[in-house]
């Protein structure tokens, strides 16, 4: 799945905090952990610091936080592709990393990978439900042994057993004397 995207520091204005240079390594970097399929070793401490101030991921503050949120399973990973796709890039290129996030956003969206993902979690979800459904089929339709479903019963016939008072032989006297 790894797409190579190199991003020239020129398609990029530098910042008072990062140069052109710096913004287009954050960019080609962001593109190969993403056609890498979100190696956890190549999410770097410094990597996850610019991340997370791009593409409105801001709300996440620890950096096992978003790990976590978005690279745990494919699902995942998916939701992290569409916010890319989606986000609306904020802010003015010379203050911010708009820039970058408008240039990754758009090659996200031509090489396709919000598709790519959204079909391999529909070909995960499909091998996971054929494996219940194999299982399920292996517990309740065993030929060898056919056992009858118990009945279950309606709730009067609960109730009557439940409640029935037994006939319990007592001396007659016995009842004259509790009562009279």
């Amino acid at each position: 799945m790894a797409a190579v995207h190199r991003f020239q520091s020129e398609s990029f204005t530098a910042t008072k905090w990062s140069t052109a240079e710096g913004k287009a390594k954050f960019a080609n970097q962001l593109m190969a952990f993403i056609g890498a399929d979100f190696p956890e070793n190549k999410f770097t401490n410094t990597f996850y610091n610019r991340l997370h101030n791009c593409f409105s991921f801001i709300a996440h503050t620890d950096k096992p936080g978003f790990i976590a949120t978005f690279f745990t399973c494919t699902e995942d990973k998916l939701d992290f592709l569409r916010q890319i796709a989606r986000s609306p890039c904020y802010g003015s290129p010379e203050f911010t990393h708009s820039d970058v996030e408008k240039l990754v956003r758009a090659a996200v969206r031509s090489i396709g990978y919000v598709d790519i993902y959204q079909a391999k979690l529909a070909r995960e979800k499909e091998t996971q439900e054929k494996a219940d459904l194999a299982m399920l089929r292996a517990k309740y339709e065993c030929p060898e042994v056919s056992i009858p479903p118990k009945p279950i019963p309606d709730q009067q016939t609960v109730f009557t057993k439940a409640f029935r008072p037994t006939s319990v032989t007592a001396p007659v006297d016995v009842q004259f004397a509790l009562f009279g």
